[in-house]
């Protein structure tokens, strides 16, 4: 597939200056090169809009639109901005510390069409855990999976940086939420009969662990409350479903604190 949609990028930013460049650079490195890049500035302090400056000035090609929030206001507005910013067909979602595959975007778009999707995820790698942070995506087998409500509420396929989507402008990101504020998205939109599935290559490179390390994904707790309020808001019409997805869900918040105390005492 050589004629891929438009798509744009959205990249939240908040203190971002250290990695913000890394991350915009693997937009560039894209096969499939997006029309757009948006960036949210979510009131940082630091040198963010400087660096996203300098990648407008370096990257006359790809369309940077900037919007900065005078105070921080979180991940869901600051996507939610970012939606309302963007004018192509469908939206690719990057945070600012990770990093795509260069071959994440073409391989994304081609699945989305062929199948009729409107939502593609894919797995994940940690940098510094990969002994090669690079790799040939034509060598590995180009598995997929369907995601549909029942497995994401075991299971959360879309990671945020790994999301490829088609907009629906009836769904928006709950910005009361902290935490879970994804899931919930996630849930709600494939509830409207949308379609999803997720790409079973890891195509995109977390500057840090998904939990328990730093930023927002530090608090596990937290993280585990927003969980649960997604669970049960979108499980209300069905009490055993909704009872064993909670009970699965604690079984991974403990889980992830076993694993969180492993690494504290590890370093």
């Amino acid at each position: 597939m050589t004629d891929f949609p438009r798509y744009g990028v959205i990249i939240p930013c908040y203190n971002a200056a250290a990695t913000l460049a890394r991350a915009l650079d693997s937009v560039t490195r894209q096969t499939a090169l997006p029309t757009e890049v948006c960036l949210v500035d979510d009131g940082s302090t630091d040198g963010t809009l400087a660096v996203a400056a300098d990648f407008a000035a370096k990257h006359a090609a790809i369309k940077l639109k900037v919007h900065a929030f005078v105070k921080n206001r979180g991940p869901a507005a600051a996507r939610n901005q970012g939606m309302r910013m963007c004018g192509a067909e469908y939206v690719a979602f990057l945070d600012a510390d990770d990093e795509w595959h260069p071959d994440k975007m073409a391989l994304q778009l081609e699945l989305l069409i062929s199948n009729r999707l409107d939502i593609v995820g894919s797995l994940v790698r940690i940098a510094g855990e990969c002994a090669n942070d690079g790799f040939d995506t034509q060598r590995m087998p180009q598995r997929s999976l369907n995601v549909s409500v029942r497995s994401l509420l075991f299971k959360n396929r879309f990671i945020t940086p790994t999301v490829l989507m088609r907009p629906d402008p009836d769904i928006w990101f709950d910005e009361r939420k902290r935490f879970g504020e994804d899931l919930d998205y996630w849930l709600r939109y494939l509830s409207a009969k949308h379609r999803g599935a997720v790409i079973l290559i890891p195509l995109v490179t977390l500057g840090k662990p998904a939990f328990g390390h730093a930023g927002l994904s530090k608090n596990l707790l937290a993280m585990q409350l927003g969980e649960t309020a997604a669970i049960v808001a979108s499980t209300r019409s069905s009490p055993i479903l909704m009872l064993a997805a909670l009970l699965y869900s604690f079984f991974k918040f403990v889980r992830r604190v076993v694993i969180v105390r492993f690494r504290a005492r590890a370093s």
